[in-house]
């Protein structure tokens, strides 16, 4: 997942193709076990990384 971020930022995929991602990435994360997986490996990954996915959580929080 976080290579399709770094791909999106740099331009190498497209817009439709994250927007479908980011929207997969969202639901993905409003699952509980998965929640509790990132609380638990959020370490490995970059902070903006972290950022990113924090915010899709809380997206996903408000909406839902």
């Amino acid at each position: 997942m976080q290579q399709e971020y770094e791909f999106a930022a740099d331009g190498v995929i497209g817009p439709a193709l994250w927007h479908s991602r980011k929207r997969h990435m969202s639901a993905f994360l409003q699952r509980p076990g998965v929640r509790e997986w990132w609380g638990q490996a959020r370490w490995g990954f970059s902070d903006d990384y972290c950022d990113f996915l924090d915010g899709l959580i809380r997206e996903g929080e408000a909406a839902g």
